[in-house]
């Protein structure tokens, strides 16, 4: 019984090994051999012979080295499995990212091709619309006139103002009269802004002021008349001249006079053309001759609340 402490030193020593890598199969058999002594001095019919306890300390240690040899390979395969489970959990953890990042491809090129298709269909019928040619047209409406070459039409507000040296008039769409108005110019000119117009014999006396609802004032000017520009309101300006001088006249729709200003060649200088607001603002460009260079500029007269501050109403020179 020589190595019966190796026993009492860990009773389940096998077992305790068997979890231990560094397993040494001497020192099992000892303990197999010890605890087979012990076994055999305990048996009724005594003690075995040496070399049947030497058989038996073999096949026993034997047997637990064959079981921990199984244990070993099922917590190798144990380990295999895991690590596979690892491996094809990270594969479909691969696979999955890979197709999101495709499907998120497949969504932007979508959007992509989607906008291209928009953009070239836009760009077909800008193209068609541009280039195409008319080969047919229909008549909608007809009227006889008896002087067309005389007869003028200036659209105005979605009807047709009408006017020739003999009159002035509004139709519709339809060619239907609103309203007429008859006088005599031997040059008219007319000017058109939204629901209002102006109609003025050039190099004459005699302009109309007048709406789609018909002729709201008349003004017989001094001079001969230049250019005639009328507002959406119906304030009207008016270039004048008279061989010596030149006036620019400010009119109410009614045809009041509203204001005149008298101007000559050197100052401020002739005056080419002119234009009027809503709120009261006329702008006249002039020109004028500085000693051998021709000099133009816009000057402003303002009619409405902020001008009356100045005595001649201009207020500012460009």
């Amino acid at each position: 019984m020589e190595n019966s402490g190796l026993y009492k030193q860990n009773p389940d020593f096998p077992h305790h090994r068997a979890k231990n890598k560094d397993f040494s199969f001497g020192q099992l058999f000892l303990y197999y051999q010890d605890k087979e002594e012990r076994r055999s001095a305990a048996r009724p019919s005594g003690p075995l012979n040496r070399e049947t306890r030497a058989e038996n300390f073999k096949k026993a240690a034997c047997r637990a080295g064959e079981k921990i040899q199984k244990k070993q390979k099922r917590k190798k395969l144990m380990r295999q499995k895991a690590r596979l489970a690892q491996e094809q959990a990270a594969q479909e953890g691969a696979y999955y990212r890979r197709t999101s990042h495709c499907r998120r491809i497949s969504r932007k090129g979508k959007k992509v091709i989607t906008a291209a298709v928009i953009a070239a269909a836009v760009c077909l019928v800008f193209l068609y619309a541009e280039k195409r040619s008319y080969h047919s047209y229909k008549v909608l409406n007809t009227s006889e006139q008896e002087d067309v070459v005389s007869t003028q039409y200036v659209d105005m507000d979605g009807d047709i103002l009408r006017y020739s040296p003999d009159g002035v008039s509004v139709v519709d769409n339809s060619m239907n009269t609103i309203w007429n108005e008859t006088y005599t110019m031997q040059n008219p000119i007319a000017d058109v802004n939204g629901s209002r117009a102006v109609v003025a014999d050039s190099e004459g006396t005699l302009l109309y002021i007048c709406d789609k609802k018909g002729v709201t004032g008349t003004v017989t000017t001094s001079y001969a008349i230049v250019k005639v520009r009328i507002a959406s309101n119906g304030m009207v300006a008016v270039i004048l001249d008279n061989d010596d001088n030149t006036w620019i006249n400010f009119y109410n729709p009614d045809g009041s006079l509203v204001a005149e200003n008298l101007t000559k060649i050197d100052d401020p200088g002739y005056p080419m053309d002119v234009a009027v607001s809503d709120n009261g603002v006329m702008m006249v460009t002039f020109q004028y001759v500085d000693g051998s260079k021709t000099t133009s500029y816009v000057a402003f007269y303002n009619y409405g609340d902020v001008g009356q501050n100045e005595d001649d109403r201009k207020w500012l020179y460009l």
